[in-house]
C-alpha cells in the first residue's frame, strides 16, 4: 500500500478549486457516515420503548420521523457521495490529461516519435480516467476506515456479543478478500496489456480504409485484427473469472449473515443475555457494516490493480527531459563546415559547407529519401536532440504541410493561439488568396489539399513574424498557379531581411534561390552548386 500511496504522491498538484472540493466532499461523506446509523437507531428504539407502551400514536410518529430520516439520508447519499464521487473523479481526470498534454509537449520529437501511439493516447485519455477513479476510491477509503470504526463502537457500545460476532465476520470476510487476489491482480495487469496492443491494432486498421478500399483486401486486414482480438478475447475472459469470483465468494458470506445473526440472536434470548430489540438491531446495523467492510476490500483490490495504471500515466513523466539539452545552438549567420551528423551512430550527413544567412534564399536539393526533410528538422531542434546544427528557436520559424486543422474557423486555424487579427494577418491572407476566412472547418477532410496548404502556410507566416530564418518544406505543393506566383513575390520580399530555406521539387526554385545545396545520395555530403 505504501508504493500506492507514493504514486498519488508523483502525481502533479491539483489547483486550488479542485483542491477545495476534495476536501468538502470528504467533510460531508464523514458527516453522512454518522447520520447513515440514524435508521437502525431508530428501528432499536422502537422495539425497546415505543412498542412495549402500546402507544399507536408514537408508533405513527416513529413511521413518519423514520421515514424521513431514510428519504433525507438517501438524498444526501445520492448528492454528496455517488454524484458528487463521480463528478470529482470527472474534475481531476479532466485537470490530469490537461497536465499529461503539457507534459507531453515537453517530450522532443525524436523520442516521441519512438513511442507507441495507443501507449501515447490511453496514457492521456485511458489511464487518467482510471487514476482519477482510484484517487476517488482511495478519498473513500479514508472515509470508510472511519466508518467501519464508527460503527464498530456503535455496536459494541448496543449489544458486546454482537459486536464480538460482527467482528468474526469481519475477519472471516478479510480472510475471503484474499483468496486469489493476486491471480485476479494478473489477470488485470494482462487484461490492459493486450488492451494496448488491441487498441494499436485497431488504430491501424482504421487508418487503413483507403488501403483497402484501393487494394480491395478487405478480409486480409480484417483477419490482421482478428489476431489481436482472439488474444484481448482469451485475456479479458480471464480476467472476467477471476473478477466474477472475487465477487461471488463476500456474497456467500453475505447470504450467511442474517442466518448467523438470527440463530445466534435466538439462543442468546432464550438465555436473556440478549432482547429482541438487539437481535432485530443486529440483524439491520451488522449488513449495513459488512456492506461498509465489502466496499473496502474491494476498493484496497482495485487500488493494487491500480499499478499498471500509473505506470502507463508515468511514462509521459518519465520521457520528459529533466532539464534542459545542452545544446550549443546555432546563432546568424549559421556557418557549418566539416561537420559529421549522426543519429544513434547511423551516419546522417557531411556538411562540407552549410552558410545561411539573415537573407537570401537557399534552397536544399537531392532525390526522394536523401533526407532533405530531415536537414530541415535536425537544424530546428525537431530530430535528435544532440545533433550539432540546431539553430536557437527564438530565430527561426518551420513549415511543413502536416500541421493539424483545428475545429473552429478559417481564422481560428491561421491565428492558433498567437495573438490576434490585425493588418499584417489580412495581408497574408490576401497573398495567399483566403477566401474562406469564415468557413467553419470540423475536420482537415473538410478541406482541400489547397485550402489546407494555404491555411498552414498563412498560419506560419503570421506566427514567424519576428523571426530571422524561415525553414520550408514544400510550401508550393497543392497550391493554384496564381497563388504560388504570389507566394514567390513574397518570399522574395522577406528575403531582403530574412534568411529563407526551402526544400522544394518544383523547377523555378533554381531561378528563385540566391544558393542552393545539393545532397548526394550516396555519400550523403551536402555540397553547395550556386
Amino acid at each position: 500500500m505504501r508504493d500506492i500511496l507514493n504514486q498519488y504522491k508523483k502525481l502533479p498538484r491539483f489547483s486550488k478549486n479542485v483542491r477545495n472540493k476534495i476536501r468538502l466532499y470528504l467533510i460531508l461523506n464523514f458527516l453522512i457516515s454518522i447520520v447513515s446509523v440514524t435508521p437502525s437507531l431508530l428501528t432499536k428504539y422502537l422495539f425497546s420503548n415505543i412498542v412495549k407502551e402500546n402507544s399507536l400514536k408514537k408508533i405513527m410518529i416513529w413511521i413518519f420521523m423514520t421515514l424521513i430520516t431514510i428519504i433525507i439520508y438517501n438524498i444526501l447519499y445520492f448528492y454528496f457521495v455517488s454524484f458528487e464521487g463521480d463528478r470529482l473523479a470527472t474534475v481531476i481526470s479532466n485537470e490530469l490529461r490537461l497536465e499529461q498534454l503539457k507534459r507531453y509537449y515537453q517530450i522532443p520529437i525524436i523520442k516521441t516519435s519512438t513511442m507507441e501511439r495507443s501507449l501515447i493516447f490511453n496514457s492521456v485519455y485511458g489511464e487518467t480516467t482510471m487514476i482519477a477513479v482510484t484517487y476517488v476510491n482511495i478519498l473513500t477509503l479514508l472515509i470508510l476506515t472511519f466508518q467501519i470504526i464508527f460503527y464498530f463502537f456503535i455496536i459494541l457500545t448496543n449489544s458486546l456479543l454482537f459486536g464480538l460476532l460482527s467482528i468474526f465476520l469481519v475477519i472471516l470476510y478479510g480472510l475471503s478478500t484474499v483468496f486469489n487476489t493476486n491471480k485476479f491482480q494478473q489477470s488485470v495487469e494482462d487484461e490492459r496489456v493486450a488492451m494496448d496492443k488491441l487498441t494499436g491494432r485497431i488504430h491501424e486498421a482504421v487508418d487503413m480504409h483507403k488501403d483497402v478500399q484501393i487494394y480491395n483486401n478487405a478480409p486480409y486486414i480484417l483477419e490482421y485484427v482478428n489476431k489481436k482480438l482472439k488474444i484481448w478475447e482469451k485475456v479479458r475472459i480471464r480476467y472476467n473469472f477471476w473478477y466474477t469470483l472475487m465477487l461471488q465468494i463476500p456474497q456467500v458470506l453475505a447470504d450467511l449473515c442474517p442466518a448467523l445473526i438470527y440463530g445466534i440472536g435466538s439462543l442468546l434470548i432464550i438465555k436473556n443475555q440478549a432482547t429482541l430489540a438487539d437481535m432485530i438491531f443486529a440483524s439491520q446495523f451488522i449488513p449495513i457494516l459488512f456492506s461498509v467492510v465489502k466496499m473496502f476490500a474491494s476498493m484496497m483490490v482495485e487500488q493494487k490493480n491500480s499499478v499498471p495504471y500509473f505506470k502507463r500515466f508515468f511514462s509521459i513523466f518519465d520521457a520528459v527531459p529533466k532539464s534542459e539539452p545542452n545544446i550549443n545552438y546555432r546563432s546568424v549567420p549559421i556557418n557549418i563546415k566539416n561537420k559529421k551528423i549522426f543519429r544513434k551512430n547511423r551516419l546522417l550527413f557531411k556538411i562540407n559547407e552549410l552558410i545561411i544567412q539573415d537573407y537570401g534564399i537557399y534552397l536544399i536539393k537531392g532525390t526522394n529519401g536523401t533526407g532533405k526533410s530531415t536537414l530541415l528538422t535536425q537544424m530546428a531542434g525537431l530530430g535528435d536532440e544532440k545533433s550539432e546544427v540546431v539553430v536557437s528557436k527564438e530565430l527561426y520559424g518551420y513549415f511543413d504541410n502536416l500541421g493539424m486543422i483545428i475545429e473552429g474557423t478559417t481564422t481560428d486555424n491561421i491565428i492558433f493561439g498567437n495573438g490576434a487579427v490585425n493588418q499584417y494577418f489580412y495581408d497574408i491572407v490576401e497573398i495567399l488568396n483566403i477566401d474562406f476566412l469564415n468557413k467553419k472547418i470540423k475536420n482537415s477532410s473538410s478541406l482541400s489539399l489547397g485550402q489546407k496548404q494555404k491555411i498552414l502556410l498563412a498560419r506560419f507566416f503570421f506566427s514567424s513574424i519576428e523571426k530571422k530564418i524561415l525553414f520550408l518544406d514544400e510550401p508550393f505543393s497543392n497550391l493554384d498557379g496564381s497563388t504560388i506566383e504570389s507566394l514567390i513575390k513574397y518570399l522574395k520580399k522577406l528575403s531582403i531581411r530574412k534568411g529563407i530555406v526551402l526544400i522544394s521539387h518544383d523547377a523555378f526554385a533554381d531561378q528563385l534561390s540566391d544558393s542552393i545545396y545539393l545532397i548526394d545520395p550516396k555519400s550523403k555530403e551536402i555540397k553547395r552548386i550556386k
